[in-house]
């Protein structure tokens, strides 16, 4: 399993997820997803904008755990479905 370090990067920079998303023209979503550990995927373009702001390397960023399975958990809870009402 990969794990992202961008939480921590942003403690040692005391820089908040929302200008993290101006300087690198994230969408504040993603960059949420990164910071709890929740995406599934990440582009180059986007690895690279993070490394330029941190000036850090990929490997600063991500760290592969041996053995450890993704716990791919919703960040947010979805709304149920209302029910439809039946027609006049």
């Amino acid at each position: 399993m990969i794990k992202i370090h961008i939480s921590d990067e942003l403690g040692k920079r005391r820089m908040t997820q929302k200008e993290l998303a101006k300087a690198t023209k994230i969408r504040p979503n993603t960059i949420l997803e990164l910071y709890h550990d929740l995406a599934d995927k990440i582009t180059f373009e986007q690895m690279n904008a993070i490394c330029e702001a941190f000036d850090c390397q990929p490997g600063d960023l991500f760290e592969w755990v041996p053995g450890e399975q993704p716990c791919n958990k919703p960040l947010r809870r979805t709304a149920p479905k209302r029910p439809k009402l039946p027609e006049a």
